[in-house]
């Protein structure tokens, strides 16, 4: 069976896991931006991976664009933020990107943040956040920590995490 890892990374962190997965799978990892369609074409399992960016996994949009053309292949998601890996926050990313009667197995690994490659967009949308939460008065502790957090660049993925992405490729 033939399996490829196809991410879409702006900061590196998803870049990362895909990679760590493709080298536990024995396969590819792929941009999404360079799409190899012969080793799409001879996959069963495609595993695809993006940021999380307001709410939205980087690069799902184009991917699902495809999924009625590799109607015949097996898809799991897998998306890396900043965040921490609390079911109801993962419960909601995943019901907002996927559709509730696609049968996609989902993931969700914590990255980290990247200022010194994040584009102007994404650090001007982080500062007005840090700012926000640094005028809120009667911070609750999460709101403390996040603020914490976004203050400045940091890295928090675990190769450890892709085990079970792992394991339900095998299964497949």
């Amino acid at each position: 069976m033939g399996t490829v890892v196809l991410y879409a990374s702006k900061t590196g962190f998803t870049k990362k896991y895909a990679e760590w997965i493709a080298k536990g799978l024995k396969c590819q990892a792929i941009s999404l931006d360079k799409v190899d369609q012969a080793a799409i074409d001879q996959a069963e399992v495609i595993v695809f991976g993006g940021g999380i960016y307001a709410g939205r996994i980087n690069g799902l949009k184009k991917m699902q664009k495809y999924l009625a053309k590799w109607s015949n292949k097996k898809f799991i998601v897998f998306a890396t933020g900043a965040g921490p890996e609390r079911t109801e926050e993962v419960e909601r990313v995943k019901s907002s990107n996927l559709s509730q009667n696609q049968d996609i197995p989902f993931f969700y690994f914590r990255s980290g943040l990247n200022y010194e490659k994040m584009g102007f967009k994404d650090k001007l949308m982080m500062k007005c956040f840090v700012t926000i939460l640094k005028k809120q008065k009667n911070k609750s502790e999460a709101d403390q920590k996040a603020l914490e957090a976004m203050e400045k660049s940091y890295d928090v993925c675990d190769q450890a995490k892709i085990k079970d992405l792992i394991n339900c490729v095998n299964r497949v």
